[in-house]
């Protein structure tokens, strides 16, 4: 939100507390989600946002994870699609998630009874993208 009656230098202190904000909430919802007694057992993670980070995800094969694009698109933007990752039995996988800045990184938490194929096609109903409008 930009605020033209706000001076720049309030406007950068303004900004730092939203970001305050936002991480403690995030930090705080986390929490509560991990301590009533719901495990995760997948977590969804923009690829766009983890850069060369997500090859912990593609290059070990004893991860179960699924992109949430499909055919050519999935595989033109793999670099930059959202994954659903299976980690019900990774927690090696789970601590160097959690290490990762939540904010920045964009982790999303899930608890869920569905199987990884179900659950993707249940998150992939919500996938909005735009595209390039020639000008």
């Amino acid at each position: 939100m930009n605020n033209n009656w706000i001076l720049p230098e309030t406007q950068k202190d303004v900004d730092i507390l939203r970001q305050e904000e936002l991480t403690q909430k995030q930090n705080t919802e986390s929490e509560a989600f991990l301590s009533n007694s719901l495990s995760p057992n997948y977590v969804l993670i923009d690829a766009a946002l983890w850069g060369t980070d997500v090859d912990i995800l593609l290059l070990d094969p004893t991860i179960v994870y699924r992109s949430l694009f499909r055919g050519s698109t999935g595989e033109e933007l793999w670099s930059v699609a959202p994954y659903l990752v299976d980690i019900s039995t990774n927690e090696k996988l789970i601590q160097i998630i959690k290490e990762k800045d939540p904010v920045d990184r964009r982790v999303t938490w899930l608890s869920s009874s569905l199987g990884i194929d179900e659950l993707r096609k249940h998150l992939r109903h919500f996938l909005r993208m735009r595209k390039a409008i020639d000008k």
